[in-house]
């Protein structure tokens, strides 16, 4: 079946929950998506957000605080939200592809499988101790113990311990995360065998981020091509169709004409971008660099109707926010009204005083 860009946007609007906002609760939101890239606190709290009604800071926080919501190295071997139940079956899917992607790093490093061991051992009993620990007084033990903690040693230390399933982060102290037993965090939970867990993860996916590619898919996961076709094999209710002869799959039907335009400022790790190796859908060529320069930083994005159509940063003048928007393009007369209401919506999310300016419009 073949479609074209316009209807496969809005398809994949409805899979992001975007358009219309269908989720209610922050929990259900990290749930749908199968993760959220969180690397910054902030930014992962409003790549939640602004996918609820009226959702604020405070509502993700107490996810968080409530352990419904748990941060923990996940695909890529990045920071990601996750739910709590499906952080042990996930863990166990990706990280040892996450762990030998890593071999020459540790291997630069000087950790071995003797220094995750010690390391581990000190951090179950520290923390069975503390409850829950900063990275520097995580260090400060290690340091006692004759663990290698020295530069980024101690990073990869933790990251290993959390792909072993004995740590995740707890509650931010200040602006600092903490570390907890994932025992103690979340308590025991489901496990999968590799066949369903390739399965469901491939039918969540799809339903989430739909349309999408199979190359698309085997990115954000970080599976194999051999897995990513077993994936596919096994899951759900996935089923293909085509635009411009790419083959895309999808576990939903195209969702009616939405008659509200729709606007984001996304932050710059949010799903919708994110979420696929191939950005071309919403994303035009000559402006991908303005998005992301380099080293996998992508910058916050304004969205309306799917495309992206420039960029956005905020900084803090006095007691206010001050949103400051550079365009790719001018804006039809009824785009600047959908950019008022996603700037009035992130404004609502953080509760905050703040005004909307624009630069002036700037060709590549």
């Amino acid at each position: 079946m073949n479609h074209d860009k316009e209807v496969m946007k809005a398809w994949r609007l409805a899979s992001q929950q975007m358009n219309p906002r269908r989720l209610q609760r922050p929990r259900e939101v990290v749930e749908w998506l199968c993760g959220v890239q969180a690397q910054d606190f902030g930014w992962a709290k409003w790549s939640v957000g602004l996918r609820i009604d009226g959702c604020t800071d405070a509502a993700v926080e107490k996810a968080i605080q409530d352990r419904r919501i748990v941060r923990t190295w996940m695909f890529r071997g990045t920071l990601h939200f996750v739910v709590a139940e499906d952080l042990v079956w996930l863990t166990s899917l990706l990280a040892p592809h996450i762990i030998k992607g890593n071999a020459r790093r540790y291997q630069q490093l000087e950790l071995d499988d003797g220094g995750f061991l010690r390391s581990q051992n000190v951090l179950q009993r520290v923390l069975e101790k503390n409850g829950s620990l900063t990275r520097s007084e995580i260090k400060t033990h290690f340091e006692k113990k004759g663990v290698p903690a020295q530069g980024q040693q101690v990073p990869y230390l933790l990251q290993r311990a959390a792909l072993d399933r004995l740590i995740c982060h707890g509650l931010q102290r200040g602006n600092e995360p903490t570390y907890v037993l994932l025992s103690e965090w979340i308590g025991t939970q489901r496990t999968l065998d590799e066949t369903e867990a390739l399965g469901l993860l491939a039918a969540r996916y799809f339903s989430s981020h739909g349309p999408a590619t199979q190359q698309d898919f085997g990115w954000w996961s970080g599976l194999t091509a051999q897995e990513v076709r077993r994936a596919l094999d096994h899951a759900h209710e996935v089923f293909t169709v085509e635009l411009n002869s790419v083959r895309y799959w999808a576990t939903a039907d195209p969702p009616p004409t939405v008659g509200k335009e729709i606007g984001y400022l996304l932050p710059p790790f949010d799903e919708y971008l994110l979420g696929y190796n191939d950005r071309s859908l919403v994303l035009d060529s000559n402006h991908v660099k303005r998005v992301n320069a380099g080293g996998g930083i992508l910058k916050p994005t304004v969205m309306v109707n799917g495309n992206i159509l420039g960029i956005w940063i905020y900084k803090f003048e006095s007691k206010e926010m001050i949103v400051s928007i550079q365009l790719f393009r001018d804006l039809e007369p009824h785009e600047r009204g959908v950019i008022d209401r996603a700037f009035c919506q992130f404004r609502s999310f953080n509760s905050v005083q703040a005004a909307l300016r624009f630069s002036p419009v700037h060709a590549n």
